[in-house]
């Protein structure tokens, strides 16, 4: 591609430089380099380079949830398609798909789900919004970091932008996560019991139970590893998005280990909707989830890969004759 690379953490000797994951959290030697170097770009990657986040050009770590929207971006503007994403991506992703005019459909969350659902809807991109996971069928039907990062430096490159100006022109969310802890047994019961209540709503009951409305949305989804529901809400602002979740966990707690028949009698608005709940403050058992498989099929996380001594940081530096990306290849401690 014509860059000018800088690489962090070349040794490849099997020990982590920074922790694996390529989250914000873990990418502040990444962001400081990006401001220190004049970077137009920074990247990512996780071990086995599946997985891809961005820092922009003020140093700025981007949420995962953004990679496979930004290559989105890129490829229904010159290509408009069908788009396939994971249920619990961001509603960026939507608003993108209805910007080109294309559809977006909803997958299991899993990268072999997506990559499935991709194939029968003979979809021009796809990926995991929670991972970081860009799917580019041109090249091959798996999540690749590569693929990713070459499409997003095509698209900065063709409309002379800088990354940072690109993501201020997107529609953006903020994401709130909980835990509630739940037996896998009343994890069942309180997604139906959920579903019940809110019949009038735009209900997926997919992969968990997912509610939308037109500017927000909330997942609620059984773990199949651990006795707790994960519950994802995506608002305007922080505060709608902390707000919502923290509805639907009173919500879980009232339905959840024997809600319905102690504790205090509470009247809440969620998203919108007015309900009575009883409160309840039991903690959840320890049990094996298996049952969430056989009445969900919740698949968690696709296809399994280990990667051991590759981590990847990429970053690009502004020169006269345009956008020159920087490659930082760092390797880490212990397995993926």
């Amino acid at each position: 591609l014509g860059c000018d690379v800088i690489s962090l953490f070349e040794s490849v000797d099997g020990k982590f430089r920074r922790s694996p994951e390529p989250i914000p959290k873990n990418l502040s030697t990444l962001s400081e380099t990006v401001v220190a170097e004049g970077c137009a770009i920074g990247f990512a990657l996780d071990p086995d380079a599946d997985r891809l986040v961005v820092v922009d050009d003020k140093g700025t770590p981007v949420s995962e949830q953004y990679s496979v929207v930004l290559a989105a971006e890129h490829v229904l503007s010159r290509s408009p398609g069908k788009f396939v994403v994971n249920i619990g991506t961001t509603k960026t992703a939507d608003d993108v798909a209805a910007k080109y005019g294309c559809e977006i459909f909803h997958s299991k969350i899993g990268e072999i789900n997506v990559t499935e659902m991709m194939l029968a809807k003979n979809a021009v991109i796809g990926g995991e919004g929670g991972s970081g996971g860009i799917i580019f069928p041109e090249v091959h039907p798996c999540r690749d970091g590569f693929s990713g990062m070459a499409l997003i430096l095509e698209m900065m490159a063709e409309r002379k932008c800088s990354i940072s100006r690109i993501m201020h022109d997107l529609p953006r969310y903020q994401a709130a996560n909980r835990k509630v802890p739940c037996s896998a047994e009343n994890a069942l019961k309180v997604i139906r019991e959920l579903i019940k209540k809110y019949p009038d709503l735009n209900v997926q009951t997919l992969d968990g139970l997912r509610i939308d409305w037109e500017d927000r949305w909330i997942l609620l989804r059984p773990s199949n590893t651990e006795p707790i529901i994960r519950v994802i809400a995506e608002a305007k602002t922080a505060e709608q998005a902390a707000n919502l979740a923290d509805e639907f966990v009173a919500e879980i707690a009232a339905l959840g280990e024997g809600g319905r028949k102690t504790g205090d009698r509470v009247k809440r608005r969620v998203g919108g909707w007015e309900g009575e709940s009883r409160r309840n403050g039991d903690g959840g058992e320890s049990e094996k989830s298996s049952i969430l498989n056989n009445q969900f099929s919740i698949l968690n996380g696709g296809m399994g890969k280990v990667g051991r001594s590759f981590q990847g940081d990429i970053r690009g530096r502004k020169s006269e004759t345009g956008i020159i990306p920087k490659f930082e290849n760092e390797s880490g401690r212990g397995d993926s």
